[in-house]
């Protein structure tokens, strides 16, 4: 039919491994998923990879927000963002002596330390101690921000 015959060990390869793309192909490919990618971008542009470094989950969690945040990008939640930082090889690990939730092997830059993730930060924290929230930040029953409440990228008009 196509003037040669496949031997009965190469039809097997090919019916189970299927057609194999070019090494460039593959490379073009990865490089494109690559660039796709908010996480590995947040990661090149906002952090730094060091073996001895060790950062807060809550650091790391409120840097990527608000870069996601920026980009439009969806932040997901703690348990996705572990789940891709761990698909690049970092690894969740408890503070020696504190015990709290960090990340080995990476830490934020220093030049990228926002006003939005400090003010992220500090807000939940605030939420965390106030209990229901009173006052003129608080949220509706629908969980809306009320008119002059604060978010990430500064304060609400009314």
């Amino acid at each position: 039919m196509f003037g040669y015959t496949l031997t009965a060990s190469t039809r097997e390869q090919w019916q189970k491994d299927g057609l194999a793309p070019p090494k460039a192909v593959i490379d073009a490919t990865s490089a494109y998923l690559d660039s796709e990618d908010a996480v590995a971008a947040w990661l090149d542009e906002e952090c730094e990879r060091n073996p001895n470094a060790w950062t807060r989950s809550l650091d790391l969690f409120a840097s990527w927000r608000a870069y996601a945040d920026k980009c439009g990008e969806p932040h997901g939640n703690t348990k996705t963002f572990r789940d891709r930082l761990e698909a690049r090889g970092i690894f969740a690990k408890a503070e020696p002596g504190t015990k709290r939730a960090g990340y080995q092997g990476i830490k934020l830059k220093p030049q990228k330390v926002f006003s939005e993730q400090v003010s992220a930060v500090a807000a939940t924290r605030a939420v965390m101690a106030a209990g229901p929230a009173r006052g003129p930040a608080h949220r509706s029953r629908s969980g809306h921000l009320a008119k002059g409440a604060s978010c990430l990228r500064g304060t609400l008009s009314s």
